[in-house]
């Protein structure tokens, strides 16, 4: 994931992302690890993003692991 906003807008955006891997769990067995680590990373991210004030912009890159920059 990838994305870019104010921290409010970003904690919304990651937790309808969490919400869509969450649906595809259980529906294939080989892809429940991958689902569980992307989840696992996007919650990484969330308590990140909390950390900056509502005024910042940020742009957040979670892929393999969470990086925040700010812009």
């Amino acid at each position: 994931m990838i994305a870019y906003g104010k921290p409010k807008e970003l904690i919304k955006a990651v937790e309808e992302e969490k919400a869509k891997l969450s649906a595809l769990k259980e529906r294939e067995e080989g892809l429940n690890k991958f689902i569980d680590r992307k989840i696992k990373i996007l919650d990484n991210c969330l308590n990140l993003i909390k950390k900056y004030s509502d005024d910042s912009i940020i742009q957040i890159i979670a892929i393999s692991n969470c990086i925040i920059l700010e812009l």
